[in-house]
C-alpha cells in the first residue's frame, strides 16, 4: 500500500538504463522490475537468462559493472506543499539515489520503504532521477536483507559468482505533504475479547471485539485545531477522532472501535471469508485531506495443545497429552497440514499476478 498524502505522482513505467563501463547505452528498463529481466528484454543474450548456461556465461554483465536507471519527469509544485517526499517502495538491494545531480541517499534493504525529503531539490518543469547499482551484491552493507532465493536455492539456479538479481522491484512516486504531513502506515489490529469459545461461534452471536487502528504520521509542523481522523465502516458507527500535533516529528495515533455480532471470517471450506472495508479520511477541516482504506476480517484464533472443553483447565497445562495439537478458529476445531509456496519467479520483473492467483485458486479448490 502506498503512503497516504494529499497527492501522489507515480514515476513507474519506462526508464533509461545504461552502463558506460560495460559499453551499454540507450537501453530501456521497466519499473517496477529487475536488472536481469531488463537486460534480457533488450536482447543482450539469446533466449531466457535461465536457458542452458546463460546464467553462468553472462553473469559478469550484471555482476561486475555499474548500472544506472534514469528517468526524466515534469513536476509542478502544489500550492499546499509543505514538503515533497521521494518514495521507493522497494529497491533490491543496495543503490545510490540522485535527483538533479544531488545525492539523495542510499537504499540497502529490499524489504524497507525508503522516503526522502526532496522539495528543495525539485525544479519547476523537467527533473532527472537516477538510481545507481554498484557491481556485485553489497552484502557487507545490506546485512543479507533480500529474498533468500536470489542467490540460488534447490529450485533456483546458482552460479560460481553467486549471482543476485537487483533492481527497482516496487513503485517509485512523489508524495505531497501539506500541513497534515503524510500517513506512512495504518496498522489494524483485530482482537476477540469475548469468553473462550468451546463451541463454534455464529454470525448472529459473537464478540465482543475491538479493532485498534494505529496511524503512523510524519508531521512537518503543527496541525489545525479542527484536524480529525474520520473512520467509516459497516461494523461500527462512523466516528471522528480529534488529532492535535504541535510540532514536526513522527507520531503514532491510536484509536479503538468496538463491535460485536459481525459476519465472521472462516478458513477455506469451513465458511465464508467475510471482510470489511475501513475507509479513513485525515482532514484539517478546511481544504486538505488524505484518504486511505484497509480491509479486515474477524476471527478468533487459538493453537490448542490440551483439553479445552473446560477453559478453566487450560491454565498452566503443558503438552497435548493424548489430544492432537490443533487450531481452533471461531470456536471450531481445524486440523490442517502446512505446505510451502516458493516464489514462481526468481526475477521480480517476470512476476505474473494472474499466474499467482491461478495457483492459489487451485490450492483453494483442490
Amino acid at each position: 500500500m502506498p503512503i497516504g498524502a494529499t497527492s501522489l505522482t507515480y514515476l513507474d513505467g519506462e526508464w533509461d538504463l545504461y552502463s558506460p563501463l560495460a559499453d551499454k547505452t540507450n537501453l530501456k528498463a521497466t519499473v517496477p522490475g529487475d536488472l536481469i529481466t531488463d537486460l534480457s528484454d533488450n536482447g543482450l543474450f539469446n533466449a531466457s537468462p535461465l536457458y542452458d548456461t546463460n546464467w553462468i556465461d553472462h553473469a559478469d554483465l550484471w555482476n561486475n559493472f555499474n548500472w544506472v536507471y534514469q528517468t526524466m519527469f515534469n513536476y509542478s509544485l502544489a500550492d499546499n506543499a509543505v514538503e515533497v517526499l521521494l518514495v521507493f517502495d522497494g529497491v533490491k538491494m543496495g543503490a545510490n539515489i540522485t535527483l538533479n545531480g544531488f545525492s539523495v541517499g542510499e537504499v540497502l534493504d529490499q524489504f524497507v520503504r525508503y522516503t526522502f525529503d526532496v522539495k528543495s531539490l525539485l525544479v519547476q518543469g523537467e527533473n532527472k532521477l537516477s538510481v545507481l547499482f554498484e557491481p556485485g551484491p553489497p552484502l557487507d552493507r545490506v546485512e543479507k536483507r533480500y529474498m533468500g532465493c536470489s542467490g540460488g536455492w534447490d529450485w533456483a539456479p546458482d552460479s560460481p559468482s553467486h549471482t543476485l538479481s537487483k533492481g527497482i522491484w516496487k513503485s517509485v512516486y512523489l508524495a505531497t505533504a501539506s500541513t497534515l504531513g503524510v500517513i506512512t502506515d495504518v496498522v489494524p489490529q483485530v482482537e476477540y475479547i469475548g469468553p473462550y469459545p468451546t463451541t463454534p461461534l455464529t454470525d448472529s452471536e459473537n464478540g465482543p471485539w475491538t479493532v485498534g487502528l494505529s496511524f503512523h504520521i510524519l508531521a512537518y509542523g503543527p496541525t489545525s485545531a479542527a484536524t480529525t481522523i474520520n473512520v467509516q465502516t459497516e461494523f461500527a458507527p462512523n466516528t471522528a477522532f480529534p488529532v492535535q500535533i504541535d510540532s514536526a516529528g513522527s507520531y503514532i495515533i491510536n484509536v479503538t472501535l468496538d463491535t460485536k455480532n459481525v459476519n465472521l471470517w472462516w478458513p477455506n471450506g469451513c465458511g465464508a471469508q467475510n471482510l470489511y472495508d475501513i475507509n479513513i479520511t485525515y482532514t484539517d477541516g478546511m481544504h486538505d485531506e488524505i484518504t486511505m482504506s484497509r480491509r479486515i476480517g474477524f476471527r478468533a484464533f487459538a493453537l490448542v495443545t490440551a483439553d479445552d472443553t473446560n477453559p478453566a483447565t487450560l491454565q498452566g497445562v503443558e503438552g497435548s497429552g493424548n489430544l492432537t495439537m490443533r487450531f481452533k478458529v471461531n470456536g471450531a476445531d481445524i486440523f490442517a497440514r502446512g505446505a510451502n509456496f516458493v516464489p514462481m519467479e526468481e526475477f521480480e520483473g517476470n512476476a505474473n499476478a494472474e499466474a499467482i492467483r491461478y495457483l492459489v485458486k487451485n490450492a483453494r479448490d483442490g
